[in-house]
């Protein structure tokens, strides 16, 4: 039973932020000579670098992953993501890296993943077709669009799935929730959000 006026989406959203929040000091990043942080609950390491998030095994098995935010944009209409334009600011387990004028993309690591997003400040051109975020997957995995059509499944060359992404949302500036979806197209996971009339600040 979902409690009244909270759908489903709405509710799971808030309880991956709440668990995500409340991680301890073990799900923590390093800013040392690199930005890195375990996930003990997942067993795998992360680490990350301004255009790439590598995931890999944390128990030996052979497998790894890199995911780069390399489009932005609307359908094939995408521009290469902006250079980072200052140093990622790290705080607990959370990091945020910042994109030219009005982007950025963000990691939170914790017992339910690594958990990826983004802001942007300024609607792109290119009328009202859907925005489309662009994201390259290289290491040994490869997406497939899962049979439900409301993930991306990253499976090793044997067919075996080694991690999943999923739980997508999209907000508007007031909050509003906006009608997204994923997809999968070569090598790349494409994250479509319905965006016609979406606030931006």
């Amino acid at each position: 039973e979902q409690l009244r006026g909270f759908s489903d989406r709405a509710l799971r959203r808030a309880y991956v932020a709440a668990v995500q929040a409340g991680a301890g000091e073990q799900y923590a990043f390093r800013a040392d000579e690199k930005i890195a942080a375990a996930n003990s609950a997942q067993s795998f390491d992360v680490v990350l670098r301004d255009d790439a998030a590598r995931v890999a095994s944390a128990s030996g098995e052979p497998w790894s992953m890199e995911l780069s935010w390399v489009g932005v944009g609307r359908d094939a209409d995408l521009e290469p993501v902006a250079a980072t334009t200052r140093a990622p600011r790290v705080r607990d387990n959370r990091v945020t890296f910042t994109h030219g004028e009005g982007a950025a993309h963000w990691f939170v690591n914790g017992p339910l993943g690594l958990e990826h997003g983004f802001v942007l400040d300024d609607k792109p051109a290119g009328g009202d077709a859907p925005l489309v975020l662009e994201m390259k997957v290289g290491g040994t995995l490869t997406p497939v669009l899962s049979d439900s059509n409301d993930a991306v499944e990253l499976q090793d060359a044997a067919g075996v799935t080694r991690l999943h992404y999923t739980d997508l949302y999209a907000l508007d500036a007031n909050g509003e929730e906006l009608a997204c979806s994923m997809g999968v197209r070569g090598s790349s996971i494409e994250l479509q959000v319905d965006d016609a009339a979406a606030t931006y600040p």
